[in-house]
């Protein structure tokens, strides 16, 4: 099945506010959406793309925003949130999440929500997307790595719900493998 054809959530994720007249929609990602992902990893701050990339690095290339943005269509999962407000950057990406199948039911997730936009509720909104999706995929369990001291990660996988099935730490860096609740 692809991707492309997923619904959105049942559970209706609709515009998040953000604040000042400004709200983020989320949708699945687009292959025109490159461009937008090479600007959104650009501007998180150096710490946010230390957390996500779990290493320093001044943002993504060309190739791999070709391939985030081609999730949809290579049998992996992408939903982006979208800036809404009146001005110039109407528009923007501001969130990312990817789903990538690593073989045996699993899938790897990555997520990241651009600086000053956190904490209204966008990460909740990508990462239920992102469950939907893998179920849809037929994927068991999501697998994420992270610092261990990245608490917000974390509890953004936690809250997806399931049962977590490793939590393995090594070097700073934990594997955290959640097994997917039943659709039904």
């Amino acid at each position: 099945m692809s991707v492309t054809a997923l619904a959105a959530p049942s559970h209706g994720i609709g515009p998040i506010p953000l604040g000042s007249g400004r709200w983020a929609t989320i949708r699945p990602i687009e292959s025109s959406d490159w461009l937008g992902l090479l600007d959104f990893y650009r501007r998180l701050s150096p710490e946010a793309r230390y957390t996500r990339f779990l290493a320093v690095g001044s943002g993504i290339g060309a190739g791999t925003a070709h391939r985030f943005a081609a999730a949809n269509d290579r049998g992996a999962a992408g939903f982006v949130a979208i800036l809404r407000e009146a001005g110039p950057d109407d528009g923007r990406v501001v969130g990312h999440i990817c789903v990538e199948p690593v073989g045996d039911g699993a899938a790897e997730v990555a997520v990241a929500v651009a600086d000053g936009t956190r904490r209204h509720g966008i990460g909740h909104g990508l990462m239920a997307s992102a469950v939907r999706a893998s179920q849809q995929l037929g994927l068991r369990r999501l697998v994420a790595t992270l610092f261990i001291g990245n608490v917000a990660m974390r509890d953004l996988l936690l809250s997806a719900g399931g049962r977590l099935i490793r939590d393995e730490c090594r070097g700073g860096v934990a594997t955290l493998e959640l097994e997917l609740a039943d659709q039904h």
